[in-house]
């Protein structure tokens, strides 16, 4: 096999010229690239949720309106322990004071924390899965 034809680039899709191979390759790249334009897409709406958020911290902040449809719930995502990180179910532990939550499974400090009657948080929007990302996103475009 010559180094011209691994160099070269497949044709154009529409064209529908070349091999079944280039035709395959064609199609994948525009996938992936379709794929990494939502990815950046979804990356800029978390950075800025995660602003909104990290603004809520402030003492005597009212969420606005925008930030109420930046939560799960809003699009059907129940609160659930299972979805949280195991440093998120560590500090959830700390301040319901579970001791020797370090050496717990995260099975186990749930089964702790479903115990003492504490409320489930929301998911964190980390934790949603690209369909409900999508979700969540059309609705605050209000589409």
């Amino acid at each position: 096999m010559s180094n011209a034809m691994i160099e070269r680039e497949p044709p154009p899709l529409a064209g529908h010229e070349g091999s079944l191979a280039d035709l395959f390759v064609v199609a994948n790249r525009e996938l992936a690239q379709s794929d990494a334009r939502i990815y950046r897409s979804v990356d800029r709406h978390l950075k800025r949720v995660r602003e909104i958020l990290d603004s809520a911290e402030d003492p005597g902040f009212t969420p606005s309106a925008e930030a109420r449809l930046l939560q799960p719930n809003s699009i059907g995502v129940e609160p659930s322990f299972h979805r949280q990180t195991r440093g998120s179910l560590r500090e959830i532990c700390r301040k319901h004071g579970v001791t020797g939550f370090s050496r717990m499974t995260k099975d186990q400090m749930i089964a702790e924390l479903a115990v003492r009657g504490v409320q489930a948080p929301p998911v964190p929007l980390e934790a949603l899965t690209k369909k409900e990302l999508i979700q969540l996103l059309c609705k605050q475009a209000g589409t």
